[in-house]
């Protein structure tokens, strides 16, 4: 049913002819897809020889280019993308010197298939967070290089050697005679160790 919505000139034009060819009110506003009240009052207006006036009302504020030339306006740049619909509203204003509302403007831009989002703001990196990146970045570059010669070499394996705590040794001497033990009886073969 068009209930609510204004009849064409080329249905209100259908109307009158099936019934000057003699169909009823039920046949054509089920073929038109109208109410038969609306059959009835294009007959009737035709009948006093007008047609119905077209509806009334307030024009939108936003037709289609203006719906497209806002479009083409917010995405012109990066700037103008990250605006907010207030700031959008107000440069619309500005361009047109039309009032309108912040909630004309959502309906267009969403007709025109954009919708608002608002971009997730990027952390920032702590002190402590970013020293120990940058060590773990050195420590990095250190491990996938290669010494360049002896000297150098020599200088990492030091570095390495004293970087282990005096504790791993102790314990590692504490446990030598269960070690031993332990391959004894396994006839040397593979130890819990």
């Amino acid at each position: 049913m068009c209930l609510g919505k204004e009849l064409s000139e080329y249905q209100k034009r259908g109307i009158i002819s099936a019934i000057k060819l003699g169909h009823t009110n039920s046949e054509i506003s089920t073929t038109i897809g109208c109410s038969r009240s609306s059959v009835i009052r294009v007959w009737k207006s035709y009948e006093l020889k007008k047609l119905p006036k077209k509806r009334t009302g307030r024009p939108q504020i936003l037709d289609k280019r203006a719906r497209e030339q806002l479009k083409y306006s917010i995405m012109e740049n990066k700037e103008t993308r990250c605006q907010t619909l207030s700031q959008i509203r107000l440069n619309f204003i500005k361009d047109t010197n039309k009032s309108i509302s912040i909630q004309t403007i959502r309906i267009g831009l969403a007709q025109e298939g954009l919708r608002s989002c608002i971009p997730r703001l990027k952390p920032l990196i702590s002190k402590s967070n970013k020293e120990k990146h940058l060590q773990w970045a050195f420590k990095i570059r250190q491990c996938n290089s290669q010494p360049s010669n002896i000297v150098q070499l020599e200088w990492w394996v030091k570095e390495e050697w004293d970087a282990i705590p005096v504790n791993y040794y102790r314990n590692l001497i504490k446990s030598m005679p269960c070690r031993v033990q332990a391959i004894l009886e396994a006839n040397g073969g593979q130890t819990k160790y």
